[in-house]
């Protein structure tokens, strides 16, 4: 083989290593690129879908305190027509059954408690002293029936209704635990966006499915937190699109894609074959020399 072909040869054999060289780095570049990229869009949508959610609850916010209400006032009705003014064979505690109610306190006119289920302990104590004083505005004739604020326990909503007695002068008290109030307070609004999103109500963190924005009790919180840890909790990096509606402010998080392994193997094993068939030619040209 004459000198000219040889250094053909050689110059053939490095120009493949050169061009598998630019091949596996163009790919392994495409990898990362279109894993950021796809992530970001995908918390976009993300965002514009719980933007969207969150906007509807909204809207709704009026009726779905009105339903709750309503169902607690109906419960109360309800007690008031089963009540006879006495608590013969257990009556109390069917009323408290059939309403679902952790307990009954029946009062006279004064707000004084003359029967109770199932703390009998409660009876001849003042609307007060149960701390019940907010259903004293039946007993002076102000309104016929009303609920209580509720109040967030680690058990769930404490909330009672109260409606005038139809047997004598006097107040029906039921007390309940229901957890239907997190609805009216948008505490299950995240479940209805889906994964990864986080929800805050002016200063409050009210509703995530982020697992690591549990802890934050707050937006700026949270963005502290993601700040700090540059966006990578658990060994994964996220992309964290950021919104409001009103006075809401709304995260979506999606996990960004990493480079394929598979694919990255087969770039190596490739760019290795290519480099060993061009040091071979290499050295089969030497030889030839």
């Amino acid at each position: 083989m004459s000198e000219a072909k040889t250094k053909k040869s050689v110059g053939v054999a490095f120009a493949a290593i050169v061009t598998a060289l630019l091949l596996a780095a163009s790919c392994v570049t495409a990898c990362i690129v279109s894993g950021s990229g796809s992530g970001d869009a995908a918390a976009k949508a993300s965002l514009a879908n719980a933007e969207k959610t969150v906007q509807k609850f909204i809207d709704d916010s009026a009726r779905i305190e009105s339903d709750f209400t309503d169902n607690l006032l109906k419960k109360g009705s309800s007690a008031v027509i089963m009540y006879q003014g006495k608590n013969d064979d257990g009556q109390l505690e069917k009323i408290a059954n059939a309403a679902g109610a952790d307990f009954i306190v029946i009062t006279d006119i004064k707000g004084k408690a003359v029967q109770a289920y199932p703390d009998e302990k409660m009876v001849g104590k003042t609307l007060k002293e149960n701390n019940l004083s907010a259903f004293g505005k039946i007993t002076k004739s102000i309104v016929d029936k009303m609920i209580s604020d509720p109040v967030k326990t680690d058990d769930g909503y404490k909330v009672n209704v109260g409606v005038r007695r139809q047997d004598a002068d006097g107040v029906l008290i039921l007390g309940f635990t229901d957890d239907s109030y997190a609805e009216v307070m948008g505490e299950n609004l995240a479940e209805k966006c889906g994964n990864n999103v986080v929800i805050c109500q002016g200063k409050e963190l009210i509703s995530t499915t982020f697992e690591p924005a549990k802890d934050c009790e707050s937006a700026e919180a949270f963005e502290k937190k993601a700040k700090d840890a540059g966006n990578t909790f658990d060994g994964k990096k996220y992309d964290i699109a950021k919104g409001s509606v009103e006075d809401y402010t709304i995260f979506a998080a999606t996990a960004q894609a990493g480079v394929n392994g598979n694919a990255v193997l087969i770039i190596i094993i490739a760019n290795a074959v290519f480099i060993i068939i061009g040091v071979c030619l290499y050295l089969v040209g030497s030889k030839k020399k």
